[in-house]
């Protein structure tokens, strides 16, 4: 946890304490709206594989599944590191470490990883 110490000297320092609840709070806003961004394209992507998912060709399928998952690698990325910043800033703001700024982007992680599974098992389904 040595690193988070760092991260936490490097954005925080010589910012007041009311600078420093402001950063958390726009750092947790940040999150919920990445959070909310990613929930949607990953409700557009299970719903066109559930109801168009079958009809597609192999290659509408693949082209769709690359272009999903680049979106959602790169939201997890930003979410993962939006995280880290929010644990540092809170551990300047209470002196305590949080290690769980994994958590969030694991989540995220594993629905991907499912959408994908379900996407797949549409594509047999409908293949058979």
């Amino acid at each position: 946890m040595e690193q988070l110490s760092n991260i936490a000297t490097g954005i925080t320092e010589g910012l007041t304490k009311f600078e420093l609840l402001e950063l958390y709070h726009m750092q947790r806003s940040t999150i919920t709206e990445e959070i909310a961004i990613f929930m949607t394209i990953l409700f557009g992507y299970v719903a066109a594989s559930y109801f168009v998912g079958g009809k597609l060709k192999k290659s509408q399928s693949a082209a769709i599944s690359i272009l999903y998952t680049v979106f959602a690698w790169l939201m997890i990325w930003g979410i993962m590191i939006t995280t880290i910043s929010t644990s540092a800033t809170n551990h300047a703001l209470t002196g305590v470490e949080v290690s769980l700024f994994w958590v969030t982007p694991a989540l995220l992680f594993a629905t991907w990883v499912y959408s994908i599974w379900f996407h797949v098992q549409v594509r047999k389904v409908n293949d058979a």
